[in-house]
């Protein structure tokens, strides 16, 4: 039964209980003839609603306090991104990253290479996101991230990177490379990652570089988003300490 109704139900028998008793009371029966019957029954009729009440408000704290602890078991299980751009050799040689970690190919990747000799590559740096998770579970489940980019910074020439990762352990870091054609600048526009936590809640992560704003974003039960955490975006340049320029 759900609480609603149960308190409704309680409310009633609380309002009606005396006026029952009272016209019980009124008439001369087996059951109510005397002082001693009718005190029993006033007693017994009291000692129901009294239970009932004290039945409802512990039940009322049980399932409060349930909702309290599957609420925390949800935000102890949920896991954070961590999107950051920085610049390294192709295909991270002579950089210090997790031991699986992994590099995320695609097109745009295998055509930028094709473009130069292997002498030449071994000497290229060029733009990553890199992308990890942090929280106290150790998998991320149904992983994909898309990233909005452009090749100028009108944004006239407009396209998309969509990878799906799936399970996303702790443990590696999955990197992105930022490249399209031969010497030409990428501009990104948003990245977008997708994924559930092991207690299945579905949430989302958006750095919006138009907008200069990075969000942590949970779906409700009626798929509503709830906005976690909202930042501003602060940019900045850097490299690894220990990539090759």
């Amino acid at each position: 039964m759900k609480i609603r109704t149960m308190v409704m139900w309680i409310i009633i028998c609380i309002l009606i209980a005396p006026f029952v008793v009272n016209l019980l009371l009124s008439f001369t029966t087996p059951m109510t003839f005397g002082n001693d019957w009718q005190s029993f029954f006033g007693n017994y009729i009291g000692s129901i609603v009294g239970g009932l009440t004290a039945f409802f408000i512990a039940y009322y704290q049980i399932e409060k306090q349930n909702k309290l602890n599957k609420v925390k078991e949800l935000q102890d299980n949920r896991s954070y991104i961590i999107a950051e751009e920085f610049i390294a050799p192709i295909d991270l040689s002579n950089t210090k990253h997790k031991e699986f970690s992994r590099i995320i190919l695609n097109d745009y990747y295998t055509e930028f290479q094709s473009n130069y000799t292997k002498a030449e590559l071994k000497k290229l740096s060029i733009p990553y996101y890199k992308i990890s998770h942090r929280g106290f579970p150790e998998i991320i489940l149904n992983c994909s991230v898309e990233l909005k980019l452009a090749e100028d910074e009108e944004c006239r020439k407009p396209y998309k990177i969509n990878a799906h990762i799936g399970v996303f352990e702790k443990n590696i870091d999955v990197y992105i490379p930022l490249v399209k054609v031969k010497d030409g600048i990428i501009y990104v526009r948003s990245v977008k990652i997708e994924y559930s936590t092991i207690k299945g809640e579905k949430m989302q992560y958006i750095m919006d570089i138009d907008k200069q704003k990075e969000k942590h974003i949970i779906f409700s039960k009626d798929n509503r988003k709830i906005t976690l955490f909202d930042f501003d975006i602060h940019s900045s340049n850097w490299i690894l300490p220990n990539s090759r320029s």
